[in-house]
């Protein structure tokens, strides 16, 4: 059995919408973005736009709180950076928080009217060291609190004035 442990960073990263831009933490396994991984860009919810005010999205990743998207035991690990519905499809993964480890398995890209797809081609279980985990939330909980809370509309470019 591989007890290989994976490095986890949590880094801001912006994703320009349709909508404005939206900043949000993007999961960083092993050097490589989620988004890298899956091919398909999208956001955290590591972000302030969405964020609820009874907790925060860090709680969710520590076990402390359900996550809305996903449901309990669940992490919602990329949602659509537009609306993060369900509906536009989400990558989700079952966590697992032991005394010495985190572990993220059983990866689905879930849309709430379709049967969940079991993403076979991630690797599962991701596990990491606990420790380091926490402490990567720890300095995520600081930064989060730096990003904007709304979505930032970049200046408009009108045609007259080019």
């Amino acid at each position: 059995m591989d007890e290989r442990r994976s490095s986890l960073r949590l880094r801001p990263a912006v994703v320009r919408t349709s909508n404005g831009d939206l900043h949000h933490l993007d999961l960083v396994v092993d050097g490589i973005s989620i988004q890298t991984t899956m091919g398909h860009e999208g956001a955290t919810t590591l972000n302030r736009v969405w964020m609820p005010s009874a907790w925060s999205p860090v709680d969710v990743f520590r076990g402390r709180a359900v996550d809305d998207l996903a449901g309990p035991g669940r992490l919602s690990l990329l949602t659509c950076s537009i609306c993060a519905d369900l509906e536009c499809g989400a990558l989700t993964a079952a966590l697992h928080i032991g005394p010495d480890q985190v572990a993220w398995s059983d990866f689905r890209w879930v849309t709430g009217y379709d049967d969940d797809l079991l993403l076979s081609q991630l690797p599962s279980p991701v596990r990491f060291d606990r420790a380091a985990y926490e402490r990567e939330l720890d300095q995520a909980a600081v930064v989060l609190e730096t990003l904007p809370a709304k979505l930032l509309r970049p200046p408009r470019q009108r045609w007259w004035r080019r």
